[in-house]
């Protein structure tokens, strides 16, 4: 017990990681309600689905804690040195998730895990690769180098931005693992703070604060950048330490969440700072571009009306519903299948329950398709 309990003050008692949650949370609170990420809202029917969208979302993030946390949590319970369990690898505490579903998953679930793993970072790749593309070429390549281009023009650049684009992410994925003294999650995590909060700043308050000049975006992307630098240069974890009187040396976890933590809301200061300072020189802002402003946020307050816009025919939802939910009941048949696999009771079950959800809601959709037809119908 005494080491249990040791192991316990070890983890949770550590210096600086109450600020580094807090970064974390608002981190990914800004991460995902910006106007780079707005494409969420944006593909879909109208306002009510947009809203919807944004619940179901923030469910899933919720959901997503303890599919994502518990598991390596219980990980570094079970195994403290997982090295002996992965010792080839440069950073075995990254294959704490992989240690506990080998420990705990039936046989044949760990394809599943990794074919969810695969699908999902090829999901966020391509997507990503293709919204890149579109911002490339509809906010530089035709205002600035051909505003005359044709859609199809359009469209042939893009797959070559595209592939530009793919090309530029492989090499620096590639160079990023020959870095030895960083693991792959806190590089990710450094990376995050230095470069993606300076740019998250402007893009989420973009949607919030008016009248501030063409240039306010990319001169706080500068400014906050730069000053992530100013800051890990000067305030270092041994200052904060001696600014909240925390025990000294500092052990590595306590310095990386004062990296991180500190960081952050200092990236986050300083870059908001300047992003409402620059509203000093919206009077010398040309009338055209505060026009554009003005239309911007009308459209954006303006609740979407789809059958006035589109047409009362215009809508998909009942193929939608039907060529998603076969797809998904197609899925369930499939992963039903491998209860036959041999493996315990619990772990045959494991297979049934996981496929019964998604059957379930294969069949909810299917079921609405197939109602929708019904009431279309109806004289």
């Amino acid at each position: 017990m005494c080491d249990e309990r040791g192991d316990e003050r070890e983890v949770f008692t550590q210096e600086f990681l109450g600020l580094w949650c807090a970064a974390m949370i608002l981190k990914q609170i800004a991460s995902t309600n910006n106007l780079f990420d707005a494409s969420r809202y944006l593909a879909v029917k109208d306002s009510r689905h947009a809203r919807w969208a944004g619940y179901l979302g923030a469910a899933l993030f919720l959901l997503g804690i303890v599919i994502w946390f518990i598991p390596p949590m219980a990980a570094k319970v079970l195994w403290p040195e997982l090295h002996a369990v992965f010792p080839t690898l440069k950073n075995p505490d990254e294959a704490s998730f992989i240690a506990i579903s080998q420990a705990v998953m039936p046989v044949g679930m760990m394809g599943l895990l990794v074919s969810g793993i695969f699908a999902a970072t090829m999901s966020g790749m391509d997507s990503g690769l293709n919204k890149n593309a579109g911002i490339f070429i509809k906010n530089f390549y035709q205002p600035f180098l051909k505003p005359k281009a044709t859609e199809n023009q359009l469209l042939n650049v893009g797959r070559w931005a595209t592939i530009a684009l793919g090309s530029i992410v492989i090499y620096v994925a590639i160079r990023m693992a020959e870095f030895r003294g960083l693991g792959l999650f806190l590089m990710m995590q450094r990376v995050s703070i230095l470069v993606g909060v300076p740019v998250t700043v402007p893009l989420l308050l973009g949607l919030l604060v008016k009248n501030t000049p063409p240039w306010s975006a990319w001169s706080t992307v500068l400014v906050g950048f730069f000053g992530s630098i100013v800051v890990s240069g000067f305030f270092t974890p041994e200052w904060g330490a001696n600014l909240v009187g925390a025990a000294a040396p500092l052990d590595a976890a306590s310095r990386e969440y004062w990296i991180q933590g500190f960081q952050f809301f200092a990236n986050v200061v300083l870059a908001s700072a300047w992003f409402f300072a620059t509203k000093l020189f919206w009077n010398r802002t040309a009338p055209q571009y505060k026009a554009d402003i003005q239309t911007f946020f009308i459209r954006m307050n303006t609740p979407i009306d789809f059958e006035k816009e589109e047409g009362a025919n215009a809508a998909n939802d009942r193929q939608q519903e039907s060529a998603v939910g076969w797809l998904a009941l197609a899925y369930a048949a499939f992963v039903m299948l491998l209860a036959l696999i041999p493996n315990s009771a619990v772990g045959r079950l494991a297979f049934v329950g996981c496929g019964a959800l998604v059957a379930l809601v294969g069949g909810i959709l299917v079921y609405r398709s197939k109602n929708a037809r019904t009431r279309s119908v109806r004289p």
